[in-house]
């Protein structure tokens, strides 16, 4: 892990470790594109994700009815490029 930017370590006791996981999240090689950070946000975020999961399974039924009367249009043709 690299040395942490001087700005990082002026800041206030609350808000340090708040940045370093943000920096470190970032210098990773799969960096999230979201980063809930604190037991408060990811409890939050888990919660959004399970409701999100429940509609998606109450709706299920519905969604799959309608796989097997619909068929993809026949692909385009390709144009040649414009000269």
């Amino acid at each position: 892990m690299r040395k942490p930017h001087p700005v990082v370590l002026r800041l206030t006791s609350g808000w340090a470790p708040i940045v370093r996981a943000m920096i470190a999240s970032a210098d990773g090689a799969d960096a999230p594109l979201r980063l809930p950070l604190g037991a408060d946000r990811c409890r939050d975020v888990h919660a959004a994700y399970v409701q999100r999961l429940e509609l998606l399974e109450a709706s299920r039924d519905l969604a799959l009815s309608v796989t097997a009367s619909w068929t993809l249009a026949p692909r385009a043709p390709e144009r040649p490029p414009v000269q």
